[in-house]
Protein backbone atom coordinates (compact mmCIF):
# COMPACT_ATOMS: atom_id res chain seq x y z
CA UNK A 1 0.00 0.00 0.00
CA UNK A 2 1.22 3.41 -0.48
CA UNK A 3 1.09 6.22 1.94
CA UNK A 4 0.03 9.39 0.42
CA UNK A 5 1.67 12.81 1.30
CA UNK A 6 1.40 14.91 -2.21
CA UNK A 7 -1.40 17.53 -3.79
CA UNK A 8 -1.68 15.19 -6.02
CA UNK A 9 -2.38 12.13 -4.66
CA UNK A 10 -5.02 13.56 -1.80
CA UNK A 11 -6.85 14.45 -5.07
CA UNK A 12 -6.65 11.11 -6.11
CA UNK A 13 -7.97 9.81 -3.03
CA UNK A 14 -10.48 11.75 -2.83
CA UNK A 15 -11.48 11.35 -6.30
CA UNK A 16 -11.50 7.30 -5.62
CA UNK A 17 -13.62 7.59 -2.41
CA UNK A 18 -16.35 9.88 -4.14
CA UNK A 19 -16.66 7.30 -6.44
CA UNK A 20 -16.53 4.68 -3.91
CA UNK A 21 -19.24 6.21 -2.12
CA UNK A 22 -21.84 7.02 -4.93
CA UNK A 23 -24.41 5.07 -3.63
CA UNK A 24 -23.92 5.07 -0.23
CA UNK A 25 -26.94 5.87 2.26
CA UNK A 26 -25.21 8.73 3.99
CA UNK A 27 -24.26 10.41 1.23
CA UNK A 28 -27.20 9.99 -0.85
CA UNK A 29 -28.88 12.07 2.31
CA UNK A 30 -26.07 14.66 2.39
CA UNK A 31 -26.27 15.00 -1.50
CA UNK A 32 -29.81 13.68 -2.77
CA UNK A 33 -29.32 14.62 -6.63
CA UNK A 34 -27.69 11.67 -7.66
CA UNK A 35 -26.57 13.46 -10.88
CA UNK A 36 -24.54 15.88 -8.64
CA UNK A 37 -23.83 13.38 -5.77
CA UNK A 38 -19.84 12.63 -6.95
CA UNK A 39 -19.09 15.95 -8.33
CA UNK A 40 -20.15 17.55 -4.50
CA UNK A 41 -18.94 14.58 -2.35
CA UNK A 42 -15.38 14.97 -3.64
CA UNK A 43 -14.73 18.50 -1.81
CA UNK A 44 -16.17 16.44 1.05
CA UNK A 45 -13.46 14.04 0.57
CA UNK A 46 -10.44 16.14 -0.38
CA UNK A 47 -11.55 17.95 2.89
CA UNK A 48 -11.37 14.52 4.85
CA UNK A 49 -8.35 13.28 3.13
CA UNK A 50 -6.36 16.45 3.75
CA UNK A 51 -6.72 16.50 7.31
CA UNK A 52 -5.62 12.85 7.64
CA UNK A 53 -2.74 13.32 5.33
CA UNK A 54 -1.66 16.31 7.93
CA UNK A 55 -2.49 14.45 10.99
CA UNK A 56 -2.90 10.83 10.28
CA UNK A 57 -2.61 8.14 7.27
CA UNK A 58 -4.15 7.81 4.39
CA UNK A 59 -3.41 4.77 1.89
CA UNK A 60 -3.97 4.38 -1.33
CA UNK A 61 -3.72 0.83 -3.39
CA UNK A 62 -1.01 0.18 -5.40
CA UNK A 63 -3.46 0.50 -8.56
CA UNK A 64 -4.81 3.27 -6.99
CA UNK A 65 -8.40 2.30 -6.89
CA UNK A 66 -8.76 2.08 -3.02
CA UNK A 67 -8.14 4.08 -0.21
CA UNK A 68 -8.15 4.70 3.30
CA UNK A 69 -7.90 7.36 6.04
CA UNK A 70 -6.97 6.41 9.53
CA UNK A 71 -6.90 8.62 12.97
CA UNK A 72 -4.80 8.20 15.59
CA UNK A 73 -5.89 8.41 18.82
CA UNK A 74 -7.16 11.88 20.27
CA UNK A 75 -7.16 13.27 16.46
CA UNK A 76 -10.86 12.48 15.66
CA UNK A 77 -12.17 16.29 15.98
CA UNK A 78 -11.65 19.00 13.63
CA UNK A 79 -11.43 22.35 15.21
CA UNK A 80 -12.58 25.55 13.32
CA UNK A 81 -8.58 25.89 12.14
CA UNK A 82 -8.11 22.57 10.56
CA UNK A 83 -11.70 23.25 9.57
CA UNK A 84 -10.21 26.42 7.59
CA UNK A 85 -6.76 24.69 6.77
CA UNK A 86 -7.83 21.48 5.31
CA UNK A 87 -10.90 22.66 2.68
CA UNK A 88 -14.08 23.43 4.58
CA UNK A 89 -14.09 26.82 2.83
CA UNK A 90 -14.04 25.26 -0.44
CA UNK A 91 -17.01 22.82 0.73
CA UNK A 92 -18.95 25.87 1.39
CA UNK A 93 -18.53 27.16 -1.91
CA UNK A 94 -19.10 23.83 -3.86
CA UNK A 95 -21.49 22.59 -2.04
CA UNK A 96 -25.48 23.65 -1.13
CA UNK A 97 -25.87 24.61 2.12
CA UNK A 98 -27.99 22.21 3.52
CA UNK A 99 -25.76 19.37 2.37
CA UNK A 100 -23.67 21.48 4.82
CA UNK A 101 -26.28 21.04 7.90
CA UNK A 102 -26.91 17.22 7.29
CA UNK A 103 -23.34 17.07 7.25
CA UNK A 104 -22.37 18.55 10.80
CA UNK A 105 -25.57 17.23 11.73
CA UNK A 106 -24.05 13.46 11.48
CA UNK A 107 -20.74 14.03 12.25
CA UNK A 108 -22.12 15.43 15.76
CA UNK A 109 -24.47 13.00 16.02
CA UNK A 110 -21.31 9.88 15.20
CA UNK A 111 -19.20 12.14 17.87
CA UNK A 112 -21.63 11.61 20.67
CA UNK A 113 -21.92 8.03 19.59
CA UNK A 114 -18.12 7.74 20.03
CA UNK A 115 -18.26 9.56 23.23
CA UNK A 116 -20.82 7.10 24.94
CA UNK A 117 -19.92 3.77 23.28
CA UNK A 118 -16.24 3.82 22.10
CA UNK A 119 -12.43 3.65 24.30
CA UNK A 120 -11.35 7.28 24.15
CA UNK A 121 -7.85 6.17 23.31
CA UNK A 122 -8.20 4.10 19.89
CA UNK A 123 -7.40 3.94 16.24
CA UNK A 124 -10.57 4.99 13.70
CA UNK A 125 -10.93 3.97 10.20
CA UNK A 126 -12.41 7.19 9.27
CA UNK A 127 -13.03 5.77 5.54
CA UNK A 128 -12.59 2.96 3.34
CA UNK A 129 -13.82 2.83 -0.14
CA UNK A 130 -12.99 1.10 -3.51
CA UNK A 131 -14.14 2.15 -7.32
CA UNK A 132 -16.50 -0.56 -8.71
CA UNK A 133 -13.61 -2.24 -10.74
CA UNK A 134 -11.70 -3.14 -7.74
CA UNK A 135 -14.59 -4.58 -5.33
CA UNK A 136 -13.79 -8.19 -4.62
CA UNK A 137 -10.43 -7.96 -5.78
CA UNK A 138 -8.70 -7.33 -2.31
CA UNK A 139 -7.35 -4.18 -2.78
CA UNK A 140 -9.43 -3.04 0.23
CA UNK A 141 -8.90 -5.25 2.18
CA UNK A 142 -4.93 -5.40 2.08
CA UNK A 143 -5.26 -1.35 3.26
CA UNK A 144 -7.21 -2.97 6.17
CA UNK A 145 -4.76 -5.26 7.03
CA UNK A 146 -1.90 -3.98 6.46
CA UNK A 147 -2.52 -0.82 9.15
CA UNK A 148 -4.35 -2.59 11.94
CA UNK A 149 -0.72 -5.57 12.17
CA UNK A 150 0.80 -1.72 12.97
CA UNK A 151 -2.33 -1.04 15.45
CA UNK A 152 -1.85 -4.35 16.71
CA UNK A 153 2.03 -3.50 17.35
CA UNK A 154 1.07 -0.71 20.03
CA UNK A 155 -1.92 -2.62 21.56
CA UNK A 156 -4.19 -0.51 20.59
CA UNK A 157 -8.27 -1.07 20.17
CA UNK A 158 -9.46 0.39 16.50
CA UNK A 159 -13.19 1.68 15.86
CA UNK A 160 -15.21 2.69 12.81
CA UNK A 161 -19.19 3.55 11.68
CA UNK A 162 -20.51 2.18 8.30
CA UNK A 163 -23.97 3.20 6.95
CA UNK A 164 -24.19 0.28 5.03
CA UNK A 165 -25.59 -3.02 6.73
CA UNK A 166 -23.72 -4.83 3.92
CA UNK A 167 -20.38 -3.84 5.07
CA UNK A 168 -20.70 -5.63 8.67
CA UNK A 169 -19.59 -9.24 7.28
CA UNK A 170 -16.52 -7.53 5.83
CA UNK A 171 -15.50 -5.75 8.83
CA UNK A 172 -16.16 -8.64 11.08
CA UNK A 173 -13.53 -10.68 9.35
CA UNK A 174 -10.40 -8.43 11.05
CA UNK A 175 -12.49 -8.80 13.92
CA UNK A 176 -14.90 -5.78 14.59
CA UNK A 177 -18.18 -6.34 16.54
CA UNK A 178 -21.42 -4.03 16.25
CA UNK A 179 -21.19 -2.09 19.57
CA UNK A 180 -24.03 0.42 18.73
CA UNK A 181 -26.80 0.73 16.07
CA UNK A 182 -29.41 2.92 15.08
CA UNK A 183 -30.97 5.63 12.76
CA UNK A 184 -29.04 8.67 12.54
CA UNK A 185 -31.77 11.16 13.73
CA UNK A 186 -34.13 12.73 11.09
CA UNK A 187 -33.51 10.46 8.82
CA UNK A 188 -33.66 6.70 7.35
CA UNK A 189 -30.14 6.14 7.44
CA UNK A 190 -28.99 3.58 10.03
CA UNK A 191 -25.53 3.74 11.47
CA UNK A 192 -23.61 1.23 13.05
CA UNK A 193 -20.43 1.97 15.39
CA UNK A 194 -18.17 -1.09 15.56
CA UNK A 195 -15.28 -1.66 17.66
CA UNK A 196 -12.32 -4.01 17.09
CA UNK A 197 -10.47 -4.61 20.66
CA UNK A 198 -6.81 -4.72 21.73
CA UNK A 199 -4.48 -7.39 20.30
CA UNK A 200 -1.38 -7.29 21.58
CA UNK A 201 1.51 -8.89 19.90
Amino acid sequence: MIRITERADIRAAASVLAEAFRDDPLFAHFFPDASRRRDRAVHTFRFIVSHAVGRGRVYLSPRRDAAAVWLPPGISERGLADQIRYGALRMLVRQHPRSIVRQMRASDFMHAIHERFLPAHRWYLSTLGALPSARGTGAASALVRGMLDEIDTGALPCALDTHNGNNISFYARFGFTVVHESAIPGTSVRHWTLLRPTRAR
